[in-house]
């Protein structure tokens, strides 16, 4: 990948868009089975990113995303915060979208949030963010807009904000389909009324996670899964799928595309549905339907099932396209790489003790760019036995201590003895 000039007079707009157990295999490219027509062409004029690796679950990843610091050096290299936890991302540490308005930047957010909200200091309009619409839980449902406490399902409320309060106007709307006119509008409004001032919009959607639920016309894209729950999570694939596509023409139409530069990544591995059979049809104890074929182990594992995600890099500000990248880079990498984008010195990035580092030119000009790292702590925790579980990757060797036993590898539902194949001539139009 060519290199971009970092020397124009607007930094570059970044949108950075998330999705939510998203698995190694539940990708067009990876796929083809799966229908992400927009992602693959995205992605396939830009960088793939086959080493780009995350924490095992949400809540850790999201805190190494928006702080560049390993999550054990913040408290958060355990279980996702939960619904009813009194509990928040540190508010000793500034945050990605903090650093981003330093350099001149408007910061929105549109989705989830995850990293707190027992206290208003914790909520993302007080750690940077100009504005955000979508939720501040772990999951809710896509309609209804709902949130259970884990542990207590009796607690049960609506769970859409705007700002630091509830918003009714998605009730009833399907979530990926709201998250893609809230962005588009970020989108359309900042075109208009700040076009001199660059862009970070985090798009942090909630598909692919569980509850499974979609429209009709998304599961009818996979007529030949047999397994209701993979169709239907094929399809929310599809419909965020859609939604990109969207927001990229939102992007092209708004003038702002030219100098937009779009990073799309995983938070976690896919939660697969029944984690050591393969049986088409056949319903699994967990609510999820992803699948990390060939990686072995899912979400919440250390292995590379668990923490190794889709990824790629999108801009016309890249010179060369078409480049599959086997370069290493770590969630924690993305705010010192986005902070140098921005206009910040080598010196004031290493002057900040990020765990991360700039992988600017490893991105940019990935022909000959080769990554800063070597190596990272895939994460360091103590599991519910006081045993501590660890992964290490150094170079080409991984070490993990302590692995919970019977974690292996999971076939797609739709490869077994029944031949549940499906087609890949269905498009969807990027217009809902």
């Amino acid at each position: 990948m060519g290199a971009v000039s970092l020397t124009r007079a607007t930094p570059p707009n970044v949108v950075f868009i998330l999705a939510d157990d998203y698995g190694y295999n539940d990708i067009g490219y990876h796929n083809p089975e799966i229908l992400t027509p927009h992602m693959d062409s995205l992605a396939r004029e830009g960088v793939i990113l086959e080493q780009s690796y995350v924490q095992p679950v949400c809540t850790p990843t999201r805190s190494a995303l928006m702080t560049g610091l390993y999550p054990f050096h913040l408290g958060r290299q355990g279980q996702p915060i939960a619904t009813t936890q009194p509990s928040g991302l540190t508010l000793d540490t500034m945050l990605l979208p903090e650093y981003l308005k330093s350099k001149g930047y408007s910061t929105h957010l549109v989705g989830k949030w995850h990293l707190g909200f027992c206290k208003e200091e914790f909520l993302p309009t007080n750690r940077g963010f100009d504005t955000h619409q979508g939720f501040w839980t772990g999951y809710e449902t896509y309609y209804s807009k709902l949130a259970e406490d884990e542990n207590d399902y009796s607690y049960t409320g609506y769970n859409f904000v705007d700002g630091l309060g509830p918003q009714f106007d998605s009730n009833g709307t399907y979530s990926t389909h709201f998250y893609s006119q809230l962005a588009e509008e970020v989108i359309s409004n900042h075109a208009v009324t700040l076009p001199d001032t660059p862009l970070f919009l985090y798009l942090a959607y909630q598909a692919p996670h569980s509850p499974l639920e979609v429209p009709q016309e998304y599961e009818d894209l996979y007529p030949h899964i047999e397994n209701k729950d993979r169709r239907v999570f094929s399809g929310m694939v599809s419909a965020m799928d859609e939604s990109i596509g969207n927001i990229t023409l939102a992007l092209k139409k708004s003038g702002l595309y030219n100098n937009t530069i779009i990073i799309f990544l995983g938070d976690n591995g896919g939660d697969t549905p029944k984690q050591q059979q393969n049986s088409c049809g056949e319903a699994g104890p967990r609510p999820g339907a992803g699948n990390n074929f060939p990686l072995r182990g899912w979400k919440g594992t250390v292995y590379e099932g668990g923490v190794r995600t889709p990824g790629f890099v999108h801009s016309p500000l890249l010179l060369d396209q078409g480049i599959v990248s086997t370069q290493m880079i770590h969630v924690t990498d993305w705010l010192p790489t986005l902070y140098s984008l921005a206009g910040a010195s080598s010196q004031e990035i290493e002057d900040l003790g990020f765990d991360g580092v700039s992988q600017v030119d490893m991105i940019l000009n990935s022909r000959v760019g080769q990554s800063k790292r070597k190596g990272f702590v895939v994460n360091i925790n103590e599991n519910p036995h006081g045993k501590t579980v660890a992964g290490l990757r150094e170079g080409k060797f991984k070490l993990i201590l302590n692995a919970p036993p019977g974690v292996g590898w999971v076939e797609p539902p739709t490869v077994n003895e029944q031949d549940c194949l499906v087609s890949n001539t269905s498009t969807m139009s990027i217009e809902h």
